[in-house]
């Protein structure tokens, strides 16, 4: 994992452009990483391999870049077809001649994607789960993972928040966790709850840290924890505690927990008497968005008791409009 400000060398006629455009990008807030990064190191050794005297990009190379994504996943094309695109309008716009203005096709457009809202009783069966494993063995991952999956149900963290925590992010005195240039390089305070703080605590205290700069959690060998670990344990989990596919055949994301998170809060607020004009901007801020109309993309709902916020919800969002995020993001 490469440093936030991390650029790849690039080689092409178009090598300062797409440096610009990785600036340009993070500066209005974009976090531009090493997927990314990468992402468009591939389409500047391509541009490289076409040998051109001079620097275009016509439909013949877009149709190239497009053909030689043999990813099966139209999200994968999608996320191709973005990068050509996204950087043609940076290459305009900055007044270079000679560049297509591709149409974004339909199948590539981001679609929503429906969050799985856990039951009450498929988060008990996962808890029980967890703890029996952590209380039936010395596996450092399964320790590791199980103060992850605590942050995410009880905090909404996204994935990356709590994986890139460090000794530092913490405060005793507050108890509390600090989020750093999160997305939209949004920095936040996040208060723990009691049986949260206890257990990140008594995590923290059975590792060994070199400085206040060292990651929080580690995997058996003592690196940075891997998304691709988190993943394979998350996986296992839910099989082991016995929770269906979701109906599209897919395996729920932890990315779902941030939704329960934000519905139970949501619903937590109205029970507790707050209108929603106040509720809804404090759940906005404490999830770390940039507007508060992201919000809506978290009380999609699709369970019978949470009608009533869901009808709460659209009345008040439709006064407001709808923000698209970048397309291949």
């Amino acid at each position: 994992m490469h440093s936030k400000d991390w650029i790849p060398e690039f080689k092409s006629l178009f090598k300062k452009e797409l440096e610009n455009f990785i600036k340009f990008k993070r500066s209005n807030g974009y976090v531009y990483g090493d997927p990314i990064c990468y992402r468009l190191k591939e389409l500047d050794t391509f541009l490289l391999s076409l040998n051109q005297s001079k620097p275009y990009i016509d439909q013949e190379v877009y149709d190239l870049w497009i053909t030689q994504c043999k990813a099966p996943k139209e999200s994968t094309k999608a996320k191709y077809s973005g990068a050509i695109i996204t950087f043609c309008e940076y290459l305009r716009m900055t007044g270079h001649e000679n560049i297509i203005q591709p149409d974004i096709p339909k199948s590539f457009i981001h679609q929503d994607y429906i969050p799985y809202i856990f039951s009450d009783e498929e988060i008990q069966q996962m808890f029980t789960t967890l703890i029996n494993k952590v209380r039936d063995t010395d596996d450092w991952n399964m320790k590791t993972f199980y103060s992850l999956f605590c942050l995410y149900y009880g905090c909404g963290l996204r994935k990356s928040e709590a994986l890139n925590l460090k000794i530092k992010d913490v405060s005793y005195s507050e108890k509390s966790i600090t989020i750093l240039d999160g997305k939209n390089k949004i920095s936040r305070i996040i208060p723990l709850s009691e049986s949260n703080f206890k257990q990140l605590s008594h995590y923290i205290s059975m590792n060994k840290y070199d400085n206040k700069e060292s990651y929080i959690f580690t995997d058996i060998n003592g690196k940075h924890f891997k998304d691709r670990i988190l993943y394979e344990m998350y996986h296992q989990l839910l099989k082991n505690a016995h929770i269906p596919i979701r109906y599209d055949g897919k395996r729920q994301r932890i990315h779902d927990l941030r939704h329960l998170f934000a519905i139970k809060s949501l619903k937590q607020m109205e029970d507790k008497g707050f209108d929603l004009y106040t509720s809804l901007p404090i759940l906005s801020v404490y999830l770390g968005h940039k507007h508060i109309t992201e919000t809506e993309y978290y009380l999609r709902l699709i369970k019978n008791e949470e009608a009533t916020v869901t009808k709460k919800t659209s009345e008040y969002l439709q006064k407001l409009y709808k923000q698209k995020d970048e397309y291949y993001e």
